[in-house]
């Protein structure tokens, strides 16, 4: 059974490692001073969210990151999956799925109402964890159109 502990600014460069990594597996352009500020600032205000090492015993062996939003569709507060990681060493043994039901547990904690997570389409693996969690498909497209030319520092 896996534990959860928070993430500090202390961890930053332990947190970018593991970022790094799982960037590569999802083929995710990672630009580490893009990273390294939004890290900052999510770890420096806590209504933006939060995130978790995994961990088994002292070992940190992923992470989970959450972020707050408001959504008129689903009544009020909501949160997003927004990343979920782990050592391809520590997949497959349902260590994804309990990190998923903690965060479900600290959401429900502070009245936020439904939780969102994206994955890749062609991330099969990822599809069958999140429906067997209880996550659906709403048969929607997640659109993005960047607001500056690229993620800024600060």
């Amino acid at each position: 059974m896996p534990n959860f502990t928070l993430v500090d600014q202390n961890d930053a460069d332990e947190l970018l490692q593991f970022m790094h990594r799982f960037y590569e597996v999802d083929h995710i352009d990672f630009r580490e001073s893009v990273a390294r500020s939004a890290i900052k600032k999510l770890l420096s205000d806590e209504s933006t969210g939060r995130i978790w090492w995994i961990r088994e015993a002292e070992d940190r062996i992923g992470y989970i990151a959450l972020t707050f939003c408001f959504s008129l569709e689903f009544g009020g507060p909501s949160a997003v999956v927004d990343e979920l990681y782990l050592e391809q060493s520590h997949r497959g043994r349902g260590l994804g799925f309990e990190a998923l039901r903690f965060v479900e547990r600290f959401c429900q904690s502070r009245g936020i109402l439904a939780l969102h997570l994206e994955v890749d389409r062609t991330n099969l693996h990822a599809q069958a964890l999140y429906r067997k969690a209880g996550y659906q498909d709403r048969n929607n497209y997640l659109l993005t159109r960047w607001l500056a030319d690229e993620p800024t520092e600060e």
